[in-house]
C-alpha cells in the first residue's frame, strides 16, 4: 500500500493545503481475476474528516486501506481543518473550492 502526503500552496486557502492519498499496491493477478473492480479504470474516492479530526483520522482509524485495495480506488483525504468545508469570503479561505 502506498500512502502519499502532499503539502502545497493552495491559492483557494491563501495558505498551505495538504492531503493524504491511499493508492492500492501492485495487485497479484489471482486477486484481479474474478474482481470486477479491476476490470475498469481506477476510480477516486474523497473522504472528508469531521469537525474534531484531520486527514490522518482516515489513515489510522478506518478501513480506507482495505477499501482501496478491494475496490481499486485511489482514496484522497484532504485536511479541511475546522472549516466545515465551506467558503469563508471574509477570510479569503475557500475550502469548498479547495476540495
Amino acid at each position: 500500500m502506498s500512502i502519499l502526503h502532499v503539502r502545497f500552496r493552495a491559492e483557494s486557502l491563501a495558505q498551505n493545503g495538504e492531503f493524504y492519498m491511499h493508492l492500492p499496491p501492485k495487485t497479484p493477478p489471482f486477486f484481479m481475476k474474478d474482481n470486477p473492480y479491476y476490470q475498469r479504470k481506477k476510480k477516486v474516492m474523497v473522504l472528508l474528516h469531521d469537525y474534531t479530526g484531520d486527514a490522518t483520522d482516515w489513515l489510522y482509524n478506518s478501513a480506507a486501506a482495505d477499501l482501496s485495495m478491494r475496490y481499486n480506488l485511489a482514496i484522497v483525504m484532504p485536511n479541511g481543518g475546522i472549516s466545515f468545508y465551506l467558503d469563508r469570503k471574509p477570510t479569503g479561505r475557500q475550502y469548498a473550492k479547495f476540495i
